[in-house]
């Protein structure tokens, strides 16, 4: 839902906010979906990103991704919301697989924002799965720096 401060905003972007709201729905809706039709949906998204993506500056773009990950985290209540936070981010991520570059920072922060609540229920799950998605992406981008971040991160992670 779109809050009357947000609609109001000289940055407010309906049709990128419908996306990230369809995002949502999606994540949320995955395993009542089945394998066939995820993927048809998460098809239909990246058709729409694409269509988005033209009339958009792709810095305003990351910004925008960046901003819904933080914003989905900021909305966590219990405990039990940061895996379905995440799983969003995770989600969006694999809807713009094509525009890989644009949705790194958004996990980034994911990633940091949970290293910080790792031991809240799921989160650890999580927090791999963001690492690993951020692993393939630097590779598949060849982007030596994240995958020096990553690395880092990794290291970073106590050994018990």
């Amino acid at each position: 839902m779109t809050s009357p401060d947000l609609a109001s905003s000289p940055d407010y972007d309906p049709e990128l906010t419908q996306f990230f709201e369809q995002v949502t729905e999606l994540s949320a809706r995955r395993d009542a979906l089945g394998p066939d039709a995820f993927l048809i949906r998460i098809d239909e998204l990246a058709a729409q990103f694409a269509l988005l993506r033209k009339y958009r500056k792709d810095s305003n773009l990351a910004a925008r991704l960046e901003s819904f990950a933080v914003h989905r985290f900021e909305l966590v209540d219990d405990p039990s919301e940061y895996v379905l936070a995440g799983n969003e981010v995770s989600l969006l991520s694999m809807v713009l697989t094509d525009a890989a570059a644009l949705v790194l920072p958004a996990l980034k922060r994911s990633v940091s924002i949970v290293s910080l609540v790792l031991s809240e229920p799921g989160v650890p799950r999580l927090f791999g799965q963001l690492l690993k998605r951020l692993r393939t992406l630097a590779r598949q981008q060849k982007d030596e720096e994240l995958e020096r971040w990553v690395a880092g991160v990794i290291s970073a992670l106590p050994s018990d």
